[in-house]
């Protein structure tokens, strides 16, 4: 049961385009031939194509976004209901007020540019800046289109202000959408789907200014040939609509190009209103102050996005306990530098402290010992310290030989005196092994010499390990002690 409902609906999705197509064609021919009012053609025909081509959108594969498919299938619901409401009091059925057709193609756009938004969010995961690219580059052109009609259409002194802002706002809002289409079909992924959407929008934006030509001339009839430029473009949106995403790699990006010039055009609208405050009415500066607008919001986004990539680029080149350079970073860096001096650096005893007092302890230790450490080397220098893993240390630098065993020295004496933990002393050591390296030698060859040479340090330093233990063993008694007075206070 269930399967032949699925069936079915598999079927009624793939023939009512088809349909819908063939009786478009139908009407085009029909108004091709005759001109005069059609009550079936003209009423039933003309509405019934809409409201089949809302629920093909609504109808389309899921896979494409249900919540999408809703939106511009609702949005073209929406349009339909106006030219039926339209219609019905052309025909002097029912004599509806206009301004309800009105609302309804004013409610057509934002319930279809949301549903362009979602549909090609979901699919191209859109960033923020690149949605806001789009919007600024969108209303930038919107802005100059208003200002260079803007004058034909004030030229009619019988209309009224009412029915001239609508003309506006179709104007604005038709080159937005078409616009806002297009520039995902280039900049993204040239898809059937926002081929045809971009086609209907294309075909819907002439008609509407077409047919506000007409009215400017008072040369418009209901009805006529050009109304089914209307018909058209909707049939193209909800079979773009229907059209699944193949998926391609998207192309390279260029709205950011676009959004600095829609912004330099915005402003200069907006400065010229200033020069002429009664040259453009207000409300056509709405889509430039719009403009200037998201191009803040871009700014802070875009700076905001700066800190985090920086934030980024610096915890993976960073060691997190330390705050010293990480392992990768240091072998980049030892790749890159040609010639110089590769040091490895490693705590002696450092195993007993961990064992004896805890990580907690041992990781306090290792910080102290970095800050010393970091400390020694010159900022200003190319020489690089980095931890390379739980006692370990490492540096690299290009400098001469004097001034490398001045830093060894420097090092080395960072620990003559004792690391302290909560008021606890503990005597840190440490053996280093030096090699110079030159620009034929691999990274791998450089690092077993310099490890070579710390285990020799290490061997030659023996005798100096029953000093440091004593020391440590004194560090216990220390801590034992520091925790006795630490529970007698919270007693």
């Amino acid at each position: 049961m269930y399967t032949s409902l699925k069936i079915k609906k598999m079927k009624r999705r793939e023939f009512l385009p088809w349909i819908t197509g063939l009786a478009l064609a139908f009407h085009l021919i029909f108004k091709l031939r005759n001109q005069d009012l059609n009550l079936p053609v003209d009423l039933y025909l003309f509405n019934l194509l809409i409201f089949a081509s809302a629920l093909i959108a609504i109808n389309a594969p899921k896979v494409n976004n249900k919540l999408a498919n809703s939106l511009i299938g609702t949005a073209i619901f929406t349009w339909g209901l106006g030219s039926l409401v339209s219609a019905l009091s052309n025909f002097e059925i029912i004599n509806f007020d206009f301004a309800i057709a009105d609302i309804c193609y004013v409610l057509f756009y934002p319930f279809l540019l949301l549903g362009l938004i979602i549909a090609n969010s979901s699919k191209l995961k859109l960033a923020a800046i690149d949605l806001i690219d789009t919007f600024i580059v969108s209303l930038g052109c919107a802005s100059i289109l208003a200002a260079f009609l803007i004058n034909p259409l004030l030229s009619s002194t019988e209309i009224k202000s009412v029915e001239l802002y609508l003309r506006i706002f179709y104007i604005c809002a038709d080159s937005l959408l078409l616009i806002f289409t297009i520039l995902i079909a280039i900049n993204y992924r040239m898809q059937l789907r926002t081929i045809l959407i971009s086609f209907g929008l294309l075909i819907f934006a002439i008609s509407d200014l077409y047919f506000l030509w007409l009215n400017i001339n008072n040369s418009y009839q209901f009805a006529s040939l050009s109304d089914d430029g209307w018909l058209l473009g909707i049939f193209l949106i909800a079979l773009g609509t229907k059209s699944i995403d193949l998926g391609t790699k998207s192309q390279p990006k260029a709205l950011a190009y676009f959004a600095n010039l829609a912004l330099i055009a915005g402003a200069t609208l907006l400065g010229l209103a200033a020069l002429k405050p009664n040259y453009l009415p207000e409300f056509v500066l709405i889509p430039s102050f719009l403009t200037i607008a998201f191009a803040f919001i871009r700014m802070s986004l875009a700076i905001q996005e700066a800190k985090e990539a920086s934030s980024e680029r610096l915890l993976a080149r960073t060691d997190e306990l330390t705050g010293l350079a990480n392992r990768r970073y240091f072998l980049k860096s030892l790749s890159d530098t040609d010639s110089g001096f590769l040091m490895l650096i490693d705590l002696n005893d450092f195993k007993e402290i961990n064992d004896n007092f805890g990580h907690d302890v041992g990781d306090q230790v290792l910080k102290q010992v970095a800050q010393r450490f970091n400390r020694v080397i010159d900022s200003s220098s190319t020489t690089t310290i980095a931890r390379l893993g739980g006692d370990e240390f490492g540096v690299v630098t290009n400098s001469d030989e004097d001034t490398a065993d001045e830093l060894v020295q420097a090092l080395l004496s960072t620990l003559s005196y004792p690391v302290v933990i909560k008021t606890v002393p503990f005597q840190v050591g440490a053996s280093v092994g030096v090699t110079h390296f030159l620009a034929d030698q691999e990274s791998s060859e450089r690092l077993r010499k310099a490890d070579q040479a710390m285990y020799r340090a290490k061997n030659q330093a023996k005798n100096q390990v029953s000093n440091r233990l004593v020391g440590n063993k004194n560090a216990f008694s220390h801590w034992e002690k520091f925790e006795e007075n630490i529970f007698e206070k919270e007693q």
